[in-house]
């Protein structure tokens, strides 16, 4: 009997804290505003609306395209010869084992080349990444305090927020700041 009324009581401490944490962030409390309570202004943004139309990530992957499209030339390079020498190969009746042995050289050199560079990308696109999003979290923590928002929240499509007014949506003006900001306007 007492473990069932354990379960209960844990059950409407939950419920207490999720209909509280509700009201809380949504400004909308009667009990909040009774006792005098500041009503919030909250907002939230689609990250990845907000990442894609950051100036600054549209520079950076210019940036890293150029590099890596000197990179890839060499990796492609590499390829164009280890076809033709295969091509080679196939149409030999009998290829000499020097041939057959500067294509398998030509292959573990290509392989290990490709994955250099595969791992130079993944790498370089993380760090322009991290940059991106540690100067994108500057400026919105930036509007949020410009404009007076207790609370911004970030729309990832994980689930932390599933449902929003579009009124509360500020997307389009976080963009707009942030641009500004970046580009040293504001």
């Amino acid at each position: 009997m007492s473990n069932k009324r354990e379960i209960l009581l844990w059950v409407l401490v939950v419920i207490s804290l999720v209909v509280g944490s509700a009201s809380f962030f949504t400004g909308s409390s009667v009990a909040g505003d009774a006792f005098g309570t500041e009503l919030k202004k909250v907002g939230y943004v689609e990250l990845s609306k907000v990442f894609e139309g950051f100036e600054m990530k549209l520079e950076l992957q210019q940036k890293l395209e150029k590099d890596l499209l000197g990179k890839k030339g060499l990796v492609d390079s590499l390829m164009f010869q280890l076809s033709t020498l295969k091509n080679e190969l196939e149409n030999q009746k009998e290829p000499s084992k020097e041939k057959i042995e500067q294509f398998y050289q030509l292959q573990a050199y290509y392989a290990k080349q490709k994955e250099t560079f595969d791992q130079y990308q993944l790498q370089e696109t993380q760090n322009y990444d991290a940059q991106i999003l540690g100067q994108m979290t500057q400026y919105i923590k930036d509007f949020g305090n410009e404009n007076g928002y207790d609370f911004i929240f970030g729309d990832d499509n994980t689930g932390n927020i599933l449902y929003g007014r579009p009124a509360a949506d500020i997307t389009s003006e976080v963009i707009e700041f942030i641009n500004q900001k970046y580009q040293g306007k504001n």
